[in-house]
């Protein structure tokens, strides 16, 4: 997933804010931390030149990658969106002029089972196709501290399909189709600093000791919180998201300048059961629940790269729609005692100029 590049880069961090699907990226320290899925980090995240401002976006998007590349400090100047803290693109491998094909498949402990397909090649002289897909599943690595349950499953799969037409030496069309779904497990937290008290059994609840097995976990939901999200009373932590997507990039070579123009849509649906107090005792569950679009057009115009003096100019214009929120489960807890609903419906419009120059 997404968060595994902190593995291969330095300076970043992609953590998943208290264990649910929403990773938040900071390069050098600088970023964002939010659970929340309306607020857009200080480090830009690019598929394919075409921008994911919302974090949970970004989960069914690594796969079939070409290269990542990652720039830090801010950025603003060469292509995209502004951002403070830096940049993190990745490039997903392109359509081949031969055929080409591949599977990866992998099996671990917990039956946890990993596929990697692709097929690519030539559909005419010039339209060229590549067809990749991915999933996981299986892999449930806790389990509930009273009950034994299982918890961790995965179950996910992504796939895009992309097209490259050159219908001259000098211009060039590609783009691409993306679905991904994921309605895996979510991932339990642990009691690691001190025993807990729960509410939930009279007089006053039960007594849980620090965890000192890494798998164990716990969590519960209560009758009234399953029928308000729509869920079985003895629902697991779960996901239920769904992304849908498509870009168009244009290509062409004037001589004296390469002008280059991208157009993406994105669209993000996303539905989480969290809980966050680690025990069967419901004093911190949590669902959000999204539903994200985005339409993000830009175009630059770049001279030639084997000039001493170079220039860059370009415009930037998205547009977006957040709607959703989250419900929270304290009503167990000794002194709320209720539950909280924090809603929201927010749109956004960025536009951005930027120009540059450079002279060896």
């Amino acid at each position: 997933t997404v968060n595994d590049l902190e593995n291969s880069v330095p300076n970043l961090e992609v953590t998943s804010q208290l264990g649910g699907g929403q990773p938040q990226f900071r390069i050098r320290g600088v970023g964002l931390t939010d659970y929340a899925a309306n607020n857009t980090g200080t480090v830009g995240v690019y598929v394919d030149e075409v921008a994911y401002p919302y974090g949970s976006m970004t989960q069914g998007a690594l796969f079939d990658v070409a290269r990542i590349e990652v720039l830090r400090g801010p950025q603003g100047i060469l292509y995209g969106r502004n951002t403070t803290g830096g940049a993190v693109s990745v490039i997903t491998n392109a359509p081949t002029r031969s055929f080409d094909a591949g599977l990866t498949a992998s099996y671990g402990r917990f039956d946890a089972a990993h596929v990697d397909g692709f097929i690519s090649g030539p559909l005419t002289e010039t339209l060229s196709a590549r067809l990749a897909m991915t999933t996981d599943q299986g892999g449930a690595w806790q389990y509930h501290r009273d009950t034994h349950e299982k918890l961790g499953d995965k179950d996910r799969w992504a796939a895009r399909l992309k097209l490259d037409w050159k219908p001259s030496d000098v211009t060039e069309v590609d783009g691409s189709l993306r679905y991904n779904r994921d309605k895996s497990d979510g991932l339990g937290l642990r009691l690691v600093t001190r025993a807990f008290q729960s509410h939930n059994y009279a007089p006053i609840g039960k007594l849980y000791p620090i965890d000192t097995d890494p798998r164990i976990t716990g969590w519960g939901i209560t009758p009234y919180f399953a029928n308000l999200i729509g869920a079985s009373t003895n629902a697991k932590p779960f996901r239920d998201n769904e992304g849908v997507g498509a870009n168009v990039r244009l290509r062409h070579d004037f001589g004296w300048a390469a002008l280059t123009a991208v157009l993406g849509y994105e669209t993000f649906k996303r539905r989480e059961f969290n809980d966050w107090d680690a025990t069967a005792s419901n004093e911190a569950g949590t669902f959000f629940f999204n539903d994200i679009d985005t339409l993000s057009q830009e175009v630059r115009l770049a001279s030639p790269g084997d000039q001493k003096f170079r220039w860059l100019a370009g415009l930037y214009h998205s547009t977006e729609s957040v709607d959703g929120g989250f419900y929270s489960d304290f009503s167990e807890a000794s002194t709320l005692k209720n539950w909280f609903s924090t809603t929201y419906k927010q749109d956004v419009e960025t536009t951005g100029v930027f120009f540059n120059l450079d002279y060896d």
